[in-house]
């Protein structure tokens, strides 16, 4: 895709009736289509990652900062919209918003600027089951499509939509989750989705035009302002203490007890064992479940165990 017009008259094509589509763009086309959770961590970690989330939602006392409802699923879809790994993958139904996050500045974990094609996704929405309710704890392997009521205005101004991953693999012949092209080859037996490539020459000058005729750009879509900001400190440390619980939940010797209540609480099986390898987390683990059973105040030792006072630290 040389151009913008060129993909506009192209979805014009494909997308007759609104609402069929939805799209998804990813600054290398060579990323497999995954949702976060399973790009950092193996399944069996995933699982303990979100029964921890959701073991955040359970508790009054804790304060779940914009979000005014106890249903697992849109706490998660928040968690995924503030940078905490979930296993929904972001959908929008805006074929511009999807060329932005195509074309966008991504830094690898060396700080190196990607530097690949992009590639920007068309998924018919026909191809799937939609997500409901009472489904979210389901023993399913299928991707469900999730259109969620969640009024959140950076949700909002993406258009989005998401992908639930199913909790169990494909087969039993594995532990590990699947891609979506693992998933429509060997279950559906069919494609409902088409791959555009983003030349990595263009983008920059796509980025540019997307800003001066569309208003598409960084603080469009994140919005940067004081109600986003102050969304983003107070997930921040949602995603440090879950993903301190992760690595070190899988390294505790007395671990495999609260990774069987893990596995119950996220609906899953078939997956491997911890590592027989342990270190003594239990009282790492215990301060950061229990830690006052509240957020910590700004003057307090920071919950990540850095030393330094939660304002001069995760409250930032």
């Amino acid at each position: 895709m040389n151009s913008i017009t060129e993909l506009l008259q192209y979805s014009y094509k494909i997308n007759p009736n609104s609402g069929t589509l939805l799209f998804r763009g990813q600054a290398n086309h060579e990323w497999p289509i995954i949702p976060s959770i399973h790009r950092r961590f193996e399944r069996y970690q995933a699982v303990i990652m979100e029964a921890f989330l959701l073991y955040i939602l359970d508790i009054e006392s804790i304060k779940k900062p914009h979000i005014y409802t106890n249903q697992p699923i849109e706490f998660l879809a928040m968690s995924q919209h503030y940078d905490i790994p979930t296993r929904l993958l972001d959908l929008t139904d805006k074929i511009l918003t999807a060329l932005y996050f195509a074309c966008e500045n991504i830094y690898d974990e060396k700080g190196n600027k990607i530097e690949n094609d992009g590639a920007l996704y068309v998924i018919k929405k026909e191809g799937f089951n939609k997500f409901k309710l009472n489904e979210f704890r389901e023993k399913t392997s299928e991707p469900l499509l999730v259109e969620t009521n969640l009024i959140n205005p950076r949700i909002n101004s993406q258009s989005g939509s998401f992908l639930l991953w199913g909790a169990l693999p494909l087969n039993s012949e594995t532990t590990e989750t699947y891609t979506l092209e693992n998933y429509c080859e060997n279950v559906l037996k069919a494609i409902p989705i088409e791959k555009i490539i983003i030349p990595k020459e263009k983008k920059e000058s796509f980025l540019i035009e997307l800003n001066e005729k569309y208003g598409i750009n960084n603080d469009s879509m994140y919005l940067n302002n004081d109600f986003a900001k102050k969304a983003e400190k107070d997930y921040r440390i949602f995603k440090k203490a879950s993903s301190i619980i992760t690595h070190e939940m899988t390294n505790w010797e007395h671990g495999k007890s609260l990774f069987k209540m893990s596995m119950n609480l996220a609906g899953c099986s078939n997956l491997q064992g911890l590592p027989e390898n342990a270190g003594p987390f239990a009282k790492l683990i215990e301060e950061i479940i229990n830690y006052d059973k509240h957020l910590v105040g700004r003057n307090d030792p920071c919950i990540c165990r850095s030393g330094r006072k939660y304002k001069k630290c995760c409250g930032q």
